[in-house]
């Protein structure tokens, strides 16, 4: 009897260390999901892609989901519509405007967890066809069970613009929103590779933050499958957050271009998602 009552009393502490856990832990994920404008490179079947890549969230249980390139607005009131049931709070696209030439910035999230828009930026400097688009970085603010945590959203062009972006993004976002024990969790397609050793090390020096190891998954993130471009970056300003794991993850088939399969996509996108856990732990 004694023996049976101590096995129940088991049972029940492990299962409410394991819903402790579950409650203060944090899952993001973020995802340059390649939708573009208009009717920009229609091979790429956005809507269809749109429709499998919702399907496929539906399946996961991330908390926030941040994506880049949400450019194309009857892709996103398709995953808008499928997905809002999971993800209550939806946000307007970055830097949006009706009427205008230029475009929104594409990062777009959306979230299980209710999020205070903080400040946004337009980058001041732009390359390539990112110039028709109002390309910046949101900063919001969230509160999991008392963990109060900042979240940043952003898709730099890379090239030599890449510092100038990641300098306002720290001047405007990150030191002027700093607070002592609340993590700040910068996400995106940042279009600098990993291997380039002096930009990368120049990257996490303007944004004053780490990037943990990755700990499963693959070992590239662009469609070229050569090298990790996007990121998940942690400045934790004396929090008590902890990395559970971080890992970029295939989601979904290669979708078909034509008659063949189009050799250089990465699942459902021509870049992976890349998704993080994070634990708050007790002072």
């Amino acid at each position: 009897m004694l023996r049976g009552i101590i096995v129940v009393f088991f049972i029940i502490g492990a299962s409410v260390t394991s819903f402790s856990q579950e409650a203060n832990r944090l899952k993001i994920l973020s995802w340059n999901i390649h939708m573009l404008p208009g009717n920009i490179y229609q091979a790429t079947k956005k809507i269809k892609r749109a429709r499998l890549i919702a399907e496929q969230l539906c399946k996961r249980e991330d908390d926030v989901i941040v994506f880049q390139e949400a450019f194309h607005f009857r892709a996103r009131r398709v995953l808008k519509k499928r997905l809002k049931e999971k993800f209550p709070y939806i946000y307007q696209p970055l830097n949006f405007q009706f009427l205008s030439a230029k475009t929104n910035a594409g990062v777009w999230v959306l979230s299980k967890i209710k999020l205070t828009q903080i400040q946004t930026v337009k980058f001041d400097s732009s390359s390539g066809s990112s110039r028709w688009a109002r390309k910046g970085a949101v900063l919001f603010e969230g509160d999991l069970d008392g963990n109060i945590f900042q979240l940043i959203g952003t898709h730099t062009n890379g090239g030599y613009v890449n510092n100038s972006q990641f300098r306002q993004i720290a001047n405007e976002l990150i030191i002027p929103y700093q607070k002592n024990k609340v993590p700040q969790i910068i996400c995106g397609d940042l279009n600098c590779s990993m291997s380039n050793l002096k930009d990368y090390n120049s990257m996490l020096t303007i944004l004053n933050a780490k990037d943990e190891s990755t700990t499963g998954g693959y070992n590239y993130s662009n469609y070229e499958k050569t090298a990790v471009i996007d990121y998940i970056l942690l400045k934790d300003n004396n929090s008590t957050i902890d990395q559970d794991y971080k890992r970029i993850l295939l989601i979904g088939s290669d979708w078909q271009v034509g008659k063949r399969k189009y050799p250089k996509t990465v699942g459902l996108s021509d870049h992976m998602p890349l998704e993080i856990a994070y634990s708050f732990k007790s002072n």
